[in-house]
């Protein structure tokens, strides 16, 4: 059976559909502007100043906006209002060395842990002391995260086997199946039986 599109053989269906994606796709923002921009258009500016509570310099930015990009109305969508200095944590470098150095000396110790070991210190010096989830923010900030040793990347990494290769391919027996020791892993790799005679 042959399988045809909705749109087969109708002149400008899908020029309509993609019209209507792209306003479908629009933001809730960019509609309310664009309305307002057409209220604008057919009623004047007083009329829409007061009406919408909006100002004549916005009103210009808007058109100037959507003139420039062609009449897309995806240039009507609102910018990023996030600052763009964004403020720096300022604690004091003592106490940040400090949290360096319990890492450095217990590699990869978590906030909580870290937070206990950090009391006394800050009562020593007389700083305030941040709480744990400050110290992960701290340590988050690092560069290379306070950590001392590499981050594993995997979970296949051999944990508590023998590195050598030979542990992890040998067979319980040998040729003729005689039981087989390994000497130059048995020390490493534990105990193993001797050969059968």
């Amino acid at each position: 059976m042959r399988v045809q599109h909705v749109g087969h053989q109708v002149r400008g269906f899908y020029r309509v559909a993609d019209y209507a994606l792209r306003w479908g796709m629009i933001a809730p923002d960019a509609q309310r502007r664009l309305t307002i921009l057409q209220f604008w258009q057919r009623h004047g500016l007083a009329a829409t100043c007061e009406a919408f509570q909006v100002s004549r310099r916005t009103l210009y930015g808007w058109r100037a906006k959507l003139q420039a990009e062609g009449g897309n109305v995806a240039a009507l969508v609102p910018g990023s209002t996030a600052p763009k200095q964004r403020r720096q944590r300022q604690w004091p470098a003592a106490l940040v060395a400090e949290i360096r150095r319990l890492r450095t000396d217990h590699p990869n110790l978590g906030k909580e842990k870290l937070h206990l070991l950090l009391v006394p210190f800050a009562a020593a010096q007389r700083l305030p002391c941040p709480s744990p989830r400050t110290i992960g923010r701290l340590i988050a900030d690092a560069p290379d995260k306070m950590r001392s040793a590499p981050r594993r990347v995997g979970g296949t990494a051999n944990r508590g086997r023998c590195a050598a290769p030979a542990c992890a391919n040998r067979s319980a027996s040998g040729p003729n199946g005689r039981a087989t020791a390994w000497p130059s892993t048995a020390s490493s790799c534990g105990p193993r039986t001797s050969a059968a005679s």
